[in-house]
């Protein structure tokens, strides 16, 4: 994924900042493409310590800040990385079909690829392409059989197995001639998903204080090389708290203790991304939040609405944006700031009867945010060990 945060154009030339974070190759090169011009570039491998917590150890330079030799950008820019694959990203003109259409599917299923994108435009399309790279490049499909009706474009294409969703560019020719490009529509699509949103709103809240704040991350478990201790500036405290030591584990503790760990009121915030549907009894969690903060104090947890069952059998329950608020209200000292679910899904039956072979059609999310404020006291309390309820050793 190639991220943009600016591009600032000169009198005589482009500076382009951002990162990359496509597969965790290493950047050995970089060029701008434009009309079969090659134009070779420099600035990219530039510290990323903020990266590094939301991807992972090995996205330590992953920033870039790339000076073009022209106003007018029409191009591409790309990346030759260290695993042999290319990262592609369309600037200007070429980067336009977000304002084009919205990406409702972008999947990979048994050899195929489906799309589905809202219309938000009248432009007549003569074509569409998908690749790897760029709409020329000699592995690049043409899609055929697409269905333009009633607002929604539909397309089906086979692809070659070596391809990975998050590599897909999608490209749609105009009848100009032009294309215009989605690099990576899958995160595209992720940056309007409110259950997402709601967590960057957490750490913006977090940046913003110019006060040293206490945090404390619960399942801060580097389980999968992803660690979030980077996102907190060095002038807050970061404190990550997991049911078993591990890497980037300060306090071996279980969240449903809180109160055993910390003193009433001494921290600032506390997060979890993808561990509250692991917790026995979150309604205990809820309560020991609440001890912990200080007045005002802020909790985020980002967990699952719809998931396979994993890491069992400690996966316990699933999230609606309703089920929220039986955990964080007045009466357990909250106020939710904002709920939302996110990441639309479909659950198909593999035994299918009249019952069940239509849900595939209804509506679900994998993704399920709290963001919520400590507006008092609580004197609920749940003094029920977890060791009276489960026995079982917690998995590796």
């Amino acid at each position: 994924m190639i991220h943009i945060d600016s591009v600032d154009t000169g009198p005589n030339s482009s500076v382009v900042s951002g990162w990359i974070v496509d597969n965790g190759g290493k950047v050995v090169s970089a060029f701008y493409l434009e009309e079969e011009t090659e134009t070779p570039l420099e600035g990219f491998g530039l510290p990323s310590p903020d990266l590094v917590g939301a991807y992972g150890g090995n996205h330590e330079n992953s920033r870039f800040r790339i000076q073009i030799p022209t106003t007018n950008l029409n191009g591409y820019l790309i990346f030759q990385l260290a695993n042999g694959e290319r990262a592609v990203k369309p600037l200007g003109k070429s980067s336009g079909a977000e304002d084009f259409v919205n990406v409702e599917t972008h999947q990979i299923y048994e050899g195929a690829y489906f799309g589905r994108f809202k219309r938000i435009s009248d432009e007549q399309i003569e074509s569409i392409r998908i690749s790897t790279g760029l709409p020329n490049e000699i592995d690049a499909v043409e899609v055929e059989g697409i269905k333009d009706e009633n607002g929604w474009i539909s397309l089906k294409a086979w692809i070659p197995e070596s391809w990975t969703i998050d590599a897909v560019n999608v490209h749609f020719q105009l009848r100009s001639g032009e294309f215009l490009t989605i690099s990576n529509p899958g995160h595209q699509a992720r940056k309007g998903i409110q259950a997402y949103y709601l967590t960057e709103e957490f750490f913006r809240w977090v940046e913003d204080s110019q006060a040293p704040l206490k945090i404390v991350e619960i399942g801060s478990r580097a389980r999968s090389n992803i660690t979030r201790r980077e996102r907190i500036a060095n002038r807050h405290e970061y404190i990550g708290v997991d049911i078993k030591q591990g890497p980037n584990v300060d306090i071996v503790a279980d969240a449903h203790e809180l109160s055993q760990i910390f003193e009433p009121g001494s921290i600032d915030a506390i997060f979890g991304m993808a561990v509250f549907e692991h917790l026995a009894m979150p309604w205990k969690v809820a309560i020991e939040v609440n001890k912990v903060l200080r007045p005002h104090g802020r909790a985020m947890f980002l967990t699952t609405q719809s998931w396979p069952v994993h890491e069992s059998p400690f996966d316990f329950f699933r999230f609606s944006k309703e089920s929220w608020a039986s955990l964080f209200n007045e009466n357990t000292g909250f106020k939710i700031l904002n709920a939302a679910v996110g990441d639309p899904a479909r659950i198909i039956s593999d035994i299918q009867t009249d019952a069940t072979s239509e849900i595939k059609h209804a509506p679900g999310y994998l993704a399920s945010t709290v963001y919520a404020e400590k507006f008092s006291e609580t004197r609920l309390s749940w003094d029920v060990p977890v060791s009276s309820i489960y026995k079982a050793p917690y998995p590796a």
